[in-house]
């Protein structure tokens, strides 16, 4: 999966909690021991998400800012 996120016109409501704990279920579920996230540096709406479903921060803050690349196979 590319990407997953709540539309911004249903953010605040809980969905992106509920999006994370299934995930997370359904990831241990199938055998995972790590799960990976990445943001924008100004999406703080998304940070603190994160953050609150017990993810940590491992760059950025005393470490190296990290960048997505991507294209179009």
């Amino acid at each position: 999966m590319a990407e997953l996120y709540v539309v911004p016109d249903r953010r605040g409501q809980g969905y992106g909690r509920e999006l994370i704990t299934e995930v997370v279920r359904v990831a241990k579920e199938q055998g995972a021991d790590y799960a990976f996230l990445v943001t924008s540096e100004d999406d703080r709406l998304a940070q603190r998400l994160y953050e609150a479903a017990g993810f940590r921060r491992t760059e950025g803050e005393g470490g190296p800012l990290m960048l997505a690349y991507e294209r179009d196979l």
